[in-house]
C-alpha cells in the first residue's frame, strides 16, 4: 500500500513499478559491482607491485613512500565493497518479496553515485579525491 502511494506521489517511482524493471536494475547493479571489484583487484595488483620489496623494512619504507596510493586504494576498495553489498542486500530483499519501487529507487540512486565515483573520483575527505589514474588503472564500470 505504501509503495503504491509512493509510486503515485513520485514520478520517478513509476520507473520501477514493474517487477521486470526492478529485476533489470538488480542485474545492472550486480554487473557494476562485479566490474568495480575487478577494477579494485587490478589496482591492488598494481599497488602491490609498486610497494614490493624483498625485506619487511623495505616494504614498510615503500608503503610509507607510496602512502597516497595505498590510501586511494583503500577508498576504492571500500566504495566497491559498498556497491557489492548494496547489490547483495537488494537481491535478498527481492528473494523475500520485499524489493519494491521505493527500494529500487534507493538502490538506483546509491549505485549510480558509487559507480560514478569509481569512474571519476572517490572522495577520501572533503577536499581529497582518488582517481583511477592515481592507481594506474582505467575505470570501466558499466
Amino acid at each position: 500500500m505504501a509503495q503504491e502511494a509512493m509510486a503515485r506521489a513520485h514520478p520517478f517511482a513509476a520507473a520501477f513499478a514493474d517487477a521486470a524493471q526492478r529485476s533489470g536494475l538488480l542485474a545492472m547493479v550486480a554487473q557494476a559491482a562485479d566490474e568495480a571489484a575487478a577494477l579494485v583487484e587490478e589496482a591492488t595488483a598494481r599497488v602491490k607491485a609498486e610497494v614490493a620489496a624483498p625485506d619487511p623494512a623495505g616494504r614498510r619504507a615503500m608503503l610509507a613512500d607510496r602512502q597516497a596510493v595505498t590510501h586511494a586504494l583503500s577508498w576504492y576498495a571500500t566504495t566497491a565493497a559498498a556497491l557489492t553489498q548494496a547489490a547483495a542486500t537488494a537481491r535478498r530483499l527481492e528473494e523475500a518479496g520485499r524489493f519494491g519501487a521505493c527500494e529500487a529507487l534507493l538502490l538506483a540512486v546509491g549505485a549510480q553515485e558509487y559507480a560514478a565515483q569509481i569512474l571519476s573520483a572517490v572522495p577520501m575527505s572533503q577536499t581529497e579525491f582518488a582517481r583511477p589514474r592515481d592507481l594506474g588503472i582505467e575505470a570501466a564500470v558499466a
